[in-house]
């Protein structure tokens, strides 16, 4: 799963390496601001949402 609310925050783990942010957001819109100031990208494909850290956006 990429984006995940536990403990009443939000947080995302890249979908194509161990990384993951834990922001301190329990509205998801404001983590998931959060998470891309860290560098991380969200994007739709076929209808499925997938998350990417920094390293890992450049590639596909």
């Amino acid at each position: 799963m990429s984006a995940e609310k536990n403990g009443g925050v939000w947080s995302f783990q890249c979908d194509s390496c161990p990384e993951a942010v834990t922001t301190n957001e329990r509205d998801f819109h404001a983590a998931l601001s959060e998470a891309k100031a860290e560098g991380f990208i969200a994007f739709n494909r076929g209808g499925i949402w997938f998350h990417k850290c920094a390293g890992c956006k450049g590639g596909d």
